[in-house]
């Protein structure tokens, strides 16, 4: 016979975060490392959903999201074994200065990890931003002919951009774009970083489950959602300003027109959407969990 659970009821998620970038010291002074960055990022999400989360089962039962985070340095090649991946919830992958499609042994490497994890350890999420969502759809949907990752024609997006929502992504998470799912076109502020890109060229091809996240006038794939296994997202939420302010000059350096420069980094320190897609990401990461 079960007893019944106590008032405050812990749940825990382990992820592996996946580095894909060593992080310079103007940018890894700011916040840490990636796997701190992502840390935060994480913690901030599964508090306020702890404020705001009530078990169904158990009426009355408040549940404390806690996250753990293993790091792997997949640039030198690091990455979870078939015994560690028996014990996570999910693989974060982050953002990188090499691009998806680079001859590059480490990219090829994790790329074919992401295969093989998404086939045979359906039970392990994948999440990514930036680079991660590039070579997460790379890996797990380019075969079907669907789609590809280039260098977008159209130039680089750095700084806050309104992002226009699918609302079928929408009215996937109701509690946190319940606004944005009735809107004829619903958006949000988010920190992008990125010259590479997800081109959707036959969306009929991809696999029917996946759903995707939205657009900008620069960039026509915004994220990748597979309910219960995949969330992309070519915005980095986990950045914030100062952050994003780091990554922008060293994108930049010297060569750059000023100007240019000037109206990057005004459009880098704006409000943006971070705190509502931190829920969002807790949302899908819980999907499945059970205390």
């Amino acid at each position: 016979m079960h007893s019944l659970p106590s008032s405050t009821d812990n749940l825990t998620l382990h992820l592996a975060i996946l580095i894909c970038e060593v992080l310079p010291p103007p940018v890894s002074c700011l916040r840490g490392p990636f796997d701190q960055i992502f840390q935060n990022f994480f913690d901030r999400g599964a508090k306020r959903l702890s404020e705001d989360n009530h078990d169904e089962q158990w009426p009355g039962i408040k549940k404390q999201i806690q996250v753990r985070t293993t790091p792997y340095n997949a640039t030198a090649g690091q990455l979870p074994d078939a015994e560690a991946l028996e014990g996570l919830d999910a693989l974060v992958v982050t953002g990188s200065s090499a691009g998806a499609y680079e001859d590059i042994e480490w990219v090829k490497k994790l790329g074919r990890f992401l295969q093989d994890t998404y086939q045979q350890h359906p039970k392990v999420k994948i999440f990514g931003t930036c680079f991660g969502h590039q070579i997460i759809n790379q890996s797990l949907f380019a075969h079907t002919g669907g789609l590809h990752v280039i260098k977008n024609p159209r130039g680089w997006e750095l700084g806050v951009y309104e992002i226009t929502i699918n609302p079928k992504f929408a009215s996937c998470f109701p509690r946190q774009l319940k606004s944005a799912a009735r809107a004829s076109s619903p958006q949000i502020q988010l920190q992008l970083s990125h010259q590479d890109t997800v081109v959707v060229t036959q969306s009929a091809q991809l696999p029917p489950e996946c759903v995707e996240v939205g657009s900008t006038a620069l960039c026509g794939m915004q994220g990748m959602y597979v309910p219960n296994r995949v969330l992309t997202l070519q915005a980095h939420p986990e950045f914030d300003r100062e952050v994003n302010g780091a990554c922008i000059r060293l994108i930049v350096g010297l060569d750059w027109p000023a100007e240019e420069i000037k109206e990057y980094l005004r459009m880098t320190d704006k409000d943006d959407d971070a705190a509502l897609m931190e829920e969002v990401v807790m949302e899908f990461l819980l999907q499945g969990s059970k205390s």
